[in-house]
């Protein structure tokens, strides 16, 4: 029950800073801003290195045994499944306040990408192998 709550809190109030963001950026842009170009590959190189993370991290979790004790299993493992978790938070959340900066379709790209692999790391989808 605990991973379920866990990973609705992430994937909804990123969805929530999301839409906030873009609603903001329509509605009242900043005054001048970052170069664009600047802020999209910095943005690239995390996305790479946060996807880089999120698998390495994923991999290294182990399939439940069998359908017997799934507590202890999520005991073992939760801590792993919301740092992969974060990592994909934290994308979505950085190439929003990216788009928020510099309103380049890029960033939503990299956002989608990010909203993705929280998806990817739902609690009921199986883990591992």
């Amino acid at each position: 029950m605990v991973p379920r709550i866990l990973h609705a809190a992430f994937l909804g109030g990123t969805v929530l800073v999301l839409g906030i963001l873009v609603v903001l950026r329509r509605t009242a842009p900043p005054v001048g801003g970052p170069d664009t170009d600047s802020l999209r590959y910095a943005l690239l190189g995390l996305g790479g290195l946060v996807v880089f993370g999120f698998r390495a991290i994923r991999a290294r979790i182990e399939p439940p045994a069998g359908p017997g004790d799934e507590a202890a299993w999520w005991r073992a493992n939760l801590g792993l499944v919301i740092v992969s978790s974060a990592l994909a938070d934290s994308l979505a959340l950085a190439a929003g306040v990216v788009y928020y900066l510099s309103a380049d379709p890029v960033a939503l790209g990299v956002a989608a990408v990010g909203l993705a692999l929280l998806l990817v790391a739902r609690p009921t989808r199986p883990i591992g192998g």
